[in-house]
């Protein structure tokens, strides 16, 4: 059983203190603490293994398909010697600041290789919001975003009484303002 988990969770058995696995109906919570170690400090690069206080970090870890799984991790924090700095030890499950684990993102591009699955199914097989399949998306494909035009504003103004209607175009670089009457497709390619 412990094999199993340490292949769930990607660990060397020889770095667990203490875990926890707690089920309810469709989540599963692993509590892990890891052993003490000594720790760099990142300021004066000396090691440090006196530990200043604990912070618990849940981490959605979708491993297991239709379960919600979670991973509370008593992160401990140490205090250097030598300047009194706090930093924590090093996270093996997601990247600094991070709240979903290395696994759920390389799960979730692995979905969106396939053409046929949109962001909101990946998102929910992952456990995940729709945006932050996209936030992983767009910081891992390695595709860049298009500059801005030159063209920053573009509002769209319908007279009732009028019964006409017209698109306001603004450019912010030479701060003109143009107006177009109609909102036909030769007319805009015109203009």
């Amino acid at each position: 059983m412990k094999d199993f988990i340490t292949n769930m969770f990607n660990l060397e058995p020889r770095i667990i203190h203490d875990i926890e696995i707690i089920s309810s109906d469709n989540a599963v919570f692993a509590v892990i603490s890891l052993r003490k170690a000594e720790h760099p400090c990142p300021v004066y690069k000396s090691s440090s293994s006196k530990t200043h206080s604990y912070r618990k970090r849940s981490i959605t870890h979708s491993i297991l398909n239709g379960l919600d799984t979670t991973i509370v991790y008593n992160q401990r924090r140490y205090i250097c010697p030598l300047c009194g700095k706090v930093f924590p030890e090093k996270n093996p499950f997601a990247m600094p600041g991070r709240r979903i684990s290395k696994y759920t993102i390389l799960r979730v591009m692995n979905m969106l290789k396939e053409p046929r699955i949109t962001f909101a199914m990946a998102a929910k097989e992952a456990s995940v919001s729709v945006t932050t399949a996209e936030r992983i998306f767009d910081t891992h494909a390695g595709i860049s975003s298009m500059p801005l035009p030159e063209i920053l504003c573009m509002d769209e103004v319908y007279a009732v009484l009028l019964k006409t209607s017209a698109a306001g175009y603004r450019n912010f670089d030479r701060f003109r303002k143009r107006v177009l009457y109609s909102l036909n497709k030769n007319s805009s390619i015109k203009f």
